[in-house]
C-alpha cells in the first residue's frame, strides 16, 4: 500500500505533524510506503495511492488537523488493514 501525506510548508506544526503521522503509519502496519511532501498553503492530506487512488483524510473538510491514531484507525476501518504490527514486531 502507498500513501501520500502532503502538508502545508508556511504554517507552523503542518510539517511536524504530517512526519508524525508518517511513523504513526509504518510503526502500525507491515507493507506501507509513506511519502511526505509539501503541499498547497492550508494544506493536509492523506491520499491513499493504490488502485483506485482516494482522499483518505483532508484537512479541508475536517477543519482541523488528523489526531492521534486518526489516520490508522482509519486504514484498518476502510481498508481492513489487517497487517497490524505485533508488539514484539516494534520491538518492545
Amino acid at each position: 500500500m502507498k500513501l501520500l501525506i502532503k502538508y502545508c510548508p508556511i504554517w507552523d506544526g503542518y510539517d511536524t505533524k504530517a512526519q508524525e503521522v508518517s511513523k504513526e503509519i509504518t510503526d502500525s502496519f507491515t507493507d506501507v510506503e509513506v511519502e511526505v511532501v509539501e503541499g498547497a498553503v492550508h494544506e493536509f492530506s492523506v491520499i491513499y495511492q493504490d488502485d483506485p487512488p482516494a482522499l483518505l483524510y483532508s484537512m479541508a473538510e475536517k477543519d482541523r488537523l488528523p489526531t492521534n491514531n486518526e489516520i490508522t484507525s482509519l486504514l484498518v476501518r476502510i481498508y481492513g488493514m489487517d497487517t497490524l504490527k505485533t508488539q514484539n514486531d516494534k520491538g518492545l
